[in-house]
């Protein structure tokens, strides 16, 4: 039995009912013969106490071990992402380049000189509309006016042809 003080030990060992063999954490061991051995302090410290340690460190390795390769696996999938992201990057580069020569090459063919030249009709277009209101309205007034003129022309003449030769 494994006791954590010395106390404790001769306690279980020297009881009736247990009669055990106890050893401390430190290392002492005691029989219920009455035999103890050890208790002189060993300057390497209590051997129990370094398996503790060992075993405590031999998980916490095990642990951390696991968790490299967790993050392994995990650094092999993101390399995958980012030759696929690579990839993609370079591919937009390439079209990218690709609209700016077409458009570069573009700017002073015909289609851009027509549709510059739509686009400045398209601006004047109000303008013109107002314009042609204007002037249909006022060929309607000259209409009207030169419509009047001949109305009254060939009232004038009816009235001369009429009362002129009776004179």
């Amino acid at each position: 039995l494994i006791c954590d003080s010395i106390h404790c030990a001769k306690e279980v060992v020297y009881d009736s009912q247990v009669k055990l063999r106890a050893v401390t954490a430190r290392g002492d061991d005691l029989k219920p013969t009455g035999t103890m051995s050890g208790g002189a302090p060993d300057r390497r410290g209590p051997i129990l106490l370094d398996l503790i340690d060992y075993t405590t460190f031999k998980s916490e390795i095990s642990w951390k071990e696991a968790e490299v390769e967790k993050l392994g696996k995990e650094v092999a999938r993101y390399d995958k992402v980012r030759g696929r992201y690579s990839e993609l990057k370079d591919k937009l580069e390439r079209a990218s380049a690709r609209l700016e020569a077409l458009k570069e090459s573009f700017k002073d063919g015909p289609l851009q000189q027509l549709s510059e030249e739509i686009k400045m009709l398209e601006k004047d277009l109000p303008e013109c509309d107002e314009l042609l209101r204007e002037m249909t309205k006022q060929a309607k007034e000259l209409n009207d006016r030169i419509n009047a003129y001949e109305e009254r022309k060939r009232n004038e003449q009816a009235f001369i042809s009429t009362y002129g030769g009776a004179s």
